[in-house]
């Protein structure tokens, strides 16, 4: 799976220009705004066990609980999402990971209380295909906190974000033995077409 960023798309993302910066030295620099869709589609929710995650979109500062999330993951939770036994992501994919403009390209992070801060227990995201109007969806939740209906939650919110933004549909690419990632699919959506292949399956349904 890959996928590209465009910094057109990103205009909260730009640095000031070293024209501006030097003809107002004084001038202290202000917040950088934040799209709306950031509190848009925050929330919080409960699961078994009465446990609360705070549901948000992913945001560029979030490299550092994305990769401590990613160095977490058990073997078989990297294999079940990047399909080969890797041991890091390059810096590079971590940015184009946060940086998304969030219609294109959507994630949605859940965040759980930790030491005294937040962390990063799962991330659900889909790519678009601009020239079928479909997207590739992807769901990752930390081991310790599967079974949950985490999965599940995740699924149906971005069916319901992928909908507002015109999305006719989702592609997923999972392994055969990756069950549980399709009874989760099989809960969002009510009939999913399935190629196989090499013990891989390709998935799609319609958002309807």
């Amino acid at each position: 799976m890959s996928w590209t960023i465009s910094k057109e798309t990103l205009p909260y993302l730009h640095p000031a220009s070293d024209a501006q910066t030097q003809s107002n030295p004084a001038v202290p620099s202000l917040p950088v705004p934040q799209p709306p869709v950031l509190k848009e589609h925050e929330t919080t929710a409960a699961f078994t066990g009465n446990f609360t995650i705070h549901f948000r979109p992913i945001r560029p500062e979030d490299e550092s609980l994305l990769k401590d999330l990613f160095h977490s993951h058990s073997e078989q939770t990297i294999l079940h999402r990047y399909f080969a036994p890797i041991h890091e992501l390059s810096q590079e994919q971590i940015r184009r990971f946060v940086a998304i403009d969030y219609r294109r390209d959507f994630a949605l992070v859940g965040l759980a209380p930790h030491e005294g801060a937040e962390k990063m227990i799962c991330v659900g995201r889909y790519y678009r295909n601009p020239a079928l109007n479909e997207a590739e969806v992807a769901i990752t939740v930390h081991d310790l906190f599967q079974g949950r209906g985490i999965g599940t939650y995740l699924a149906q919110t971005l069916v319901n974000v992928a909908r507002q933004n015109g999305i006719n549909a989702f592609r997923a690419t999972i392994l055969a033995n990756n069950h549980a990632m399709m009874h989760v699919f099989h809960k969002v959506a009510q009939k999913i077409a399935v190629e196989s292949e090499s013990g891989i399956y390709d998935l799609r349904f319609a958002l309807t």
